[in-house]
């Protein structure tokens, strides 16, 4: 008896990103010519016909079941209305398909469709970093771990960055596919197939939207003095504050303490000189605020997830 292809959903929804949405559908074409045989097949959904991009022929999402479907792919999308709105026929179609043992998956942004369904609840995920605060504001239920790449939570994934869904891809080729062809996709798109985080590649985003004029103060203050020795009495002073006042408020307000958001600071600004100086390490642990490189080390790789010559050696601009 010849066995089913593994069926493949692709959920077109609002503002989805056009890049991702065709790139997914490609990934999977090549993937069998990769292969030598048909051996997936992609479908696009939708709820509104409008939602397809390029004027596509898609299918409604009650006319595939769940006992024919193997996998749904959520795609990254441009910003509002893609993750801010809640399609309550999509929210309902991915509760089914959850509840039935079907693989739901997202990337990026689509993150946010997963979760305004509820079957992230109670559950880690992942999603791009600078959308990390708008998530947890919408979503505090749901465990937001952005270091992380990919987050596998029994039959559901997330992925985080813009171009999660390449990695998203391979690992579903490896799943149904066999590590083999997902090693010749990875050679293919010249992707890594070894372990990665996001945390290598985010940037810090501080928060400034959140209403406190004197917390935001101490903000500018510490981001121009980052590479002094820091000195909360000192700037609780300088804000008219208490000490105490200062570390609860600027705790509330932007989810760090004061002196998490100058190591943030400092680690910025040393990813910065890595990347674009030829300044050895020791002289950047200097001008960043730091005495010992053995401390900054530690610090450095626990925020990025690599050493400092290891981040230089990744990403370090090629004319320098």
């Amino acid at each position: 008896m010849e066995k089913r292809k593994t069926v493949i959903a692709l959920l077109a929804y609002p503002n989805v990103l056009r890049s991702a949405f065709f790139g997914i559908s490609e990934f999977f074409e090549l993937s069998k010519r990769q292969a030598g045989t048909e051996w997936i097949q992609y479908v696009v959904i939708a709820s509104q016909p409008e939602d397809v991009p390029g004027n596509g022929i898609a299918r409604s999402l009650h006319e595939i079941g769940a006992e024919n479907l193997d996998c749904v792919i959520v795609p990254p999308c441009m910003g509002a209305p893609g993750y801010e709105k809640s399609s309550p026929e999509i929210n309902d179609w991915l509760c089914q398909m959850s509840g039935k043992g079907v693989l739901i998956t997202s990337a990026c942004a689509g993150a946010f469709i997963l979760a305004h369904s509820g079957i992230l609840d109670g559950k880690k995920a992942t999603t791009h970093w600078e959308l990390q605060g708008e998530f947890q504001r919408q979503f505090p239920d749901v465990k937001l771990e952005t270091d992380r790449l990919m987050c596998f939570q029994g039959n559901i994934i997330t992925a985080g960055g813009l171009t999660s869904w390449i990695d998203l891809c391979i690992y579903l080729t490896a799943r149904y596919g066999g590590v083999k062809l997902a090693h010749k996709m990875g050679r293919f798109f010249l992707v890594d197939t070894g372990g990665r985080e996001q945390r290598f590649y985010s940037g810090f985003s501080p928060n400034y939207r959140h209403g406190d004029d004197r917390i935001l103060a101490a903000q500018k203050w510490m981001e121009e003095h980052s590479n002094l020795a820091f000195d909360l009495e000192q700037l609780a002073s300088h804000l008219h504050l208490s000490s105490r006042t200062l570390q609860r408020r600027f705790k509330r307000a932007t989810e760090l303490t004061p002196v998490q958001y100058l190591q943030q600071l400092r680690i910025q600004n040393a990813k910065e000189m890595l990347e674009e100086s030829i300044d050895s390490v020791e002289e950047i642990v200097w001008k960043t605020g730091y005495e010992d490189v053995v401390t900054f080390g530690k610090l450095f790789k626990r925020i990025t997830g690599l050493s400092p010559a290891a981040y230089r050696k990744r990403f370090r601009m090629a004319h320098v």
